[in-house]
């Protein structure tokens, strides 16, 4: 199914080459790259399948994701790139945040509008509950075996580094699509 994409003008695009260039300057000048991948994987997994709710629509800057424990130091990551935002004001905060991956893999041309609401708007206790078991299930599951095949495939990745980023790009994008409605 195709993703069902706002459009956006031909000054929204020239902004947006204008941003990558400066953000390009500054992720090269102050290191930035790690925390950017990091800033913009949380942003996008805020996703909630049951709500629609959060995603990669800006949420990961309003108060209930900042202090949302998976979310520690990703404030620290917005706050030094807010300057560069605050230069591109009709840039959404949904698109600047995903602008960051683009630098190294793909960004669409239609734009995303920023969300108002998050995930922790409509988290409720079960919710929280099934997360607890998923995660202790999962430490259970690290077994011996599970470390000899994740060395195998960090190995290739070692390895192979044009391999790792095709498989790379097509994971970051069906993150960055969560929460598009279908065309």
């Amino acid at each position: 199914m195709v993703k069902n994409h706002p459009k956006v003008s031909e000054e929204y695009l020239k902004a947006v080459e204008k941003c990558k260039k400066k953000l390009r300057g500054f992720i090269a000048f102050k290191h930035f790259a790690p925390l950017r991948l990091r800033l913009v994987w949380h942003s996008a997994g805020t996703f909630d399948m049951s709500s629609k709710t959060g995603g990669p629509f800006g949420t990961i800057r309003l108060k209930t994701e900042k202090g949302h424990t998976a979310n520690n130091g990703i404030e620290i990551a917005a706050r030094l790139l807010e300057p560069i935002k605050e230069q591109f004001p009709m840039l959404s905060y949904a698109d600047f945040y995903q602008l960051l991956e683009d630098l190294k893999f793909h960004f669409t041309l239609e734009g995303r509008e920023d969300a108002t609401r998050t995930v922790q708007d409509m988290r409720d206790h079960g919710q929280l509950t099934v997360s607890s078991l998923t995660t202790l299930t999962l430490l259970r599951l690290l077994t011996a075996s599970f470390w000899v095949e994740i060395k195998k495939a960090l190995y290739e990745v070692a390895m192979d580094e044009d391999a790792f980023f095709p498989d790379y790009a097509v994971s970051h994008m069906k993150l960055s699509e969560l929460g598009f409605a279908e065309a």
